[in-house]
């Protein structure tokens, strides 16, 4: 049997973080304007110029260098006249102090903003303050209801942390073959935790008949985006023939990659390595 899971110690690990509205790929209306329009329009109050300008500055695109303060500046005057779009950034901005001394607490009420807004984005980084009591009491119902929300309006990160939440019981019942449905959604879209654990369903036959080649493709497209425990389940996969053919090089190669990112048992595989290679060859 591959390595013990601990869905406990993995928990915190495993949410999918809170990312800038950009990075979450959330679709925007954009105003096409030169620079110099936009800070004009911004500077006479349009609410969508200032919150496009923050966004200019956060990211340095559209002829502005990059600069948190202003960004944080701009996404705030957004916010103050109820601009939707601006609570889930403006939170972002609170959570990792970007622009502004890092505040969870105000980061929580602007996520909650978003959130009651409709904005799905908010309502997976309200989850994660749920789950990990940032901000606001820790609860994990709560963090279920705002991923399901999120994943109901296909925000891939609100679909992997329900999955998540299915996989490991966190706030709702058990249930693996939902969790390896919204996994799968997820890991469609190209989301590396999400494939590694589809991949981990596979292996073990939660949700899903159990199918070690199928575990080992979805472990090797977590791994090209460098997943530290694709990496490894895949050197496990080599090193005992399970899902490809057996091939101990193949496995050490795999357990290298993962021991580089950190990962604790591939150390562990990698200095048993080492003990071998010394004894048998004095290398």
């Amino acid at each position: 049997m591959k390595h013990t899971l601990f869905p406990l110690l993995l928990m915190m690990l495993a949410i999918a973080p809170a990312l800038p509205t950009k990075a979450q790929n959330k679709v925007t209306i954009s105003i096409n304007l030169s620079p110099e329009q936009i800070k004009s329009w911004a500077e006479s109050g349009n609410p969508q110029a200032q919150h496009q300008l923050g966004s200019s500055y956060y990211y340095g695109e559209n002829g502005f260098n990059q600069d948190y303060k202003k960004a944080f500046y701009w996404y705030n005057e957004a916010a103050k006249q109820n601009y939707s779009d601006a609570f889930c950034d403006l939170g972002n901005c609170y959570s990792h102090g970007l622009g502004v001394t890092q505040d969870i607490s105000e980061a929580a009420y602007w996520f909650r903003k978003g959130a009651e807004a409709g904005d799905g984005n908010a309502q997976n980084n309200l989850g994660n303050c749920y789950v990990r009591g940032e901000g606001i009491t820790q609860n994990n119902e709560k963090a279920f209801y705002w991923y399901n929300k999120a994943a109901g309006q296909n925000n891939i990160f609100g679909i992997y942390n329900l999955g998540y939440c299915y996989y490991t019981g966190r706030g709702t019942t058990q249930n693996y073959s939902l969790a390896a449905k919204y996994f799968r959604e997820a890991a469609e879209e190209g989301m590396s935790l999400a494939q590694y654990y589809l991949g981990e369903c596979y292996y073990y036959g939660r949700g899903v008949t159990q199918d070690y080649a199928e575990a080992v493709t979805w472990y090797r497209k977590a791994a090209e985006q460098n997943n530290a425990d694709a990496l490894f389940s895949l050197g496990y996969c080599y090193e005992h023939g399970q899902g490809v053919k057996e091939d101990y090089r193949e496995s050490i190669q795999w357990y290298q990659k993962a021991a580089n990112l950190g990962h604790k048992e591939a150390k562990e595989k990698i200095k048993e390595h080492d003990m071998i290679m010394y004894m048998f060859f004095g290398e």
